[in-house]
């Protein structure tokens, strides 16, 4: 895909790491990408520079997961009450709709893992919006279909934002 928009071939195409550990295309300052991966799946988020950071994760639904101990690290109190209302089938789809979410803001502000899994509400809004907030901000959630069943994926694209 970067080959074919870049107009390189693939062995003259590099990304490395911005001073915030984000992705970055050296020589390309008007883009910005960010990358993900789990199994089989690989996704990949291009947008301007002008637009912001892209955030993107794809993670496998995994009911195993839902453990006393994982809720605990990744859910906000918010996000733990809403999912113990969601029906229990339900619940390994919706959690890893939260992860993604999490992850692809940690991604898109550099911010990391450590300090979005407290920090950062990944909550459905109206209609089928979904929204990330943390302190006052909210980002749309952009629920993304993967191409393989048990598979969820997530993208947001963020402006500049200080570190919490």
């Amino acid at each position: 895909m970067l080959s074919e928009h870049l107009l390189l071939a693939p062995r003259e195409i590099f990304i490395g790491t911005d001073p915030r550990g984000r992705p970055c295309l050296p020589g390309q300052p008007g883009l910005r990408i960010s990358t993900s991966h789990s199994g089989p799946l690989g996704v990949v988020a291009l947008c301007p520079a002008a637009s912001g950071h892209p955030g993107i994760d794809v993670e496998k639904v995994v009911a195993q997961r839902l453990t006393p101990g994982m809720l605990a690290y990744v859910l906000t109190p918010a996000e733990h009450d809403f999912l113990s209302e969601v029906h229990p089938s339900a619940r390994p789809t919706v959690f890893h709709t939260m992860w993604t979410g999490k992850e692809a803001v940690a991604k898109a502000t550099g911010w990391g893992l450590a300090r979005c899994f407290p920090s950062v509400d990944v909550l459905p809004g109206p209609g089928d919006d979904w929204f990330a907030r943390h302190t006052g901000r909210n980002w749309k959630l952009n629920r993304l279909t993967a191409p393989d069943v048990g598979y969820t994926a997530a993208l947001v694209t963020i402006g500049e934002v200080p570190l919490p």
